[in-house]
């Protein structure tokens, strides 16, 4: 072979040292890379991309508000661990949850509404309401009158501090009496268990056990609540009886042996026979207060109840069970069950 052959140069098959650590080198930062894009700290969604897009890059946009929700509803709290998709799935449970409870409520205050429709389109609902503003109308107008007074006294004794203290603590005291009223209890013969016989004042044994257990239980707590410091006091029980104008065709003897009776003598109620609706409404007033009065000699606070004076009226057909602007005389004559009644209510009247 010639020198000049010698000078001419060849390509070798198998790539140069450099070649292959520049190969080597492009492969190792390719799987860096990507072990690097895999092990990269997410921002706590993951790929939930759509809820990324809805709320930012922080879930607490939602779990915050959600857990105030769950609070509510008495769910378990979402924390800030859980997987974006569990946040999803209580997010749904959570609007499930509201909106039971939200139809719930929405029932309930239906029922609500319908009960109060009923109460308020009954006659002894509105006759209620109507004597309680009518009753509010006559407080508010003797506070008026209360506040006048005081007005007039303050600038007669504006110089002295204490009178006029006294005068504020006695005006205190006159609308805190106005406004502890005791009740006023209406017993209708509408109810089956408290019923008369017609034309008379014998009670039968569901109609006593009946006014010692709800009536009479009432009208002694009120009795004894009162004893406190500070509460009205009473020490009258006024029994009226109602009755309505169907007439007793018959005489009545109460002129005669009404007094025995009244003396507490052997004479019983039983014994005596109206004349007259008069006659009948007080008989049944009488026969009330003969309940009473055992009533209170069974109960453990005796001592208290038996300090209350008991007065027995008639009202007998004069006062109508509804309200009327202009009655006429056949209103008075009809027989009607809401006018047959026992009202009892507690007043002061002995110690003014």
């Amino acid at each position: 072979m010639s020198d000049s052959d010698d000078e001419i140069p060849t390509h070798g098959y198998w790539p140069s040292i450099t070649d292959l650590f520049l190969t080597l080198f492009i492969i190792a930062i390719a799987i860096v890379a990507v072990v690097f894009c895999a092990l990269l700290p997410t921002n706590n969604v993951g790929r939930d991309r759509a809820l990324v897009h809805a709320v930012g890059n922080d879930l607490r946009h939602v779990r915050e508000p959600m857990n105030r929700l769950r609070e509510t509803l008495e769910l378990e709290q979402i924390n800030a661990t859980v997987q974006p998709s569990k946040v999803i799935s209580a997010l749904s449970e959570t609007c499930d949850a509201a909106v039971t409870q939200i139809d719930d409520l929405r029932s309930k205050i239906k029922d609500l509404q319908d009960r109060v429709s009923q109460l308020m389109g009954s006659k002894d609902m509105q006759s209620e309401m109507k004597r309680l503003l009518e009753e509010n109308a006559e407080i508010k107008q003797q506070q008026k009158q209360l506040q006048r007074q005081m007005a007039n006294l303050i600038q007669t004794f504006g110089a002295d501090p204490e009178a006029i203290k006294k005068i504020i603590k006695k005006n205190e005291d006159l609308l805190r009496q106005l406004h502890d009223k005791p009740p006023n209890i209406q017993i209708s013969e509408q109810k089956e268990d408290y019923r008369f016989e017609s034309g008379s004042s014998v009670m039968g044994q569901i109609f006593v056990e009946g006014l010692r257990q709800n009536e009479f239980s009432r009208l002694a707590d009120e009795i004894i609540d009162r004893e406190e410091e500070g509460r009205v006091k009473v020490d009258t029980l006024e029994i009226i009886g109602h009755t309505d104008g169907a007439p007793l065709s018959r005489g009545g003897n109460l002129d005669l042996k009404l007094p025995d009776v009244l003396a507490c003598s052997r004479a019983k109620i039983s014994s005596l026979t109206p004349g007259s609706n008069n006659d009948l409404g007080l008989l049944r007033a009488l026969a009330v207060r003969e309940q009473w009065e055992r009533f209170i000699n069974d109960h453990k606070q005796r001592h208290i109840l038996r300090k209350i004076h008991i007065r027995c009226y008639s009202a007998g057909q004069t006062i109508l069970p509804y309200s009327k602007k202009e009655a006429v005389a056949d209103d008075f004559r009809q027989p009607d069950p809401r006018a047959r009644r026992i009202e009892m209510r507690l007043t002061r009247l002995l110690d003014q």
